[in-house]
């Protein structure tokens, strides 16, 4: 039988991660770097696993500085715990 308690948030959740995969993302961390790559999955912690990574550093604007200023880091597993915030990337503008 259906679980009707009106709580939907887990499958919001799932939904919205679902959107989520393979999308460019944006990710910043504890310690002031941002790391932008294509979402894959996340695990039960929930850490993020992220494709095709590269790391900056903010600039004084707290900007993305330019592509040529990244490191390439591939693919990179993102502790829960040093997530400050995470928003995805829009190319089709």
């Amino acid at each position: 039988m259906a679980n009707n308690t009106g709580d939907s948030s887990p499958m919001l959740g799932q939904l919205r991660l679902k959107m989520w995969l393979n999308k460019p993302m944006k990710v910043a961390l504890s310690d002031g770097r941002t790391v932008v790559g294509t979402f894959l999955c996340t695990d039960c912690e929930p850490n993020i696993i992220l494709g095709n990574t590269r790391e900056f550093w903010l600039n004084a604007e707290g900007k993305l500085p330019p592509d040529d200023e990244a490191r390439c880091i591939g693919l990179t597993m993102v502790p829960a715990k040093h997530i400050v915030s995470i928003s995805t990337l829009d190319h089709q503008s």
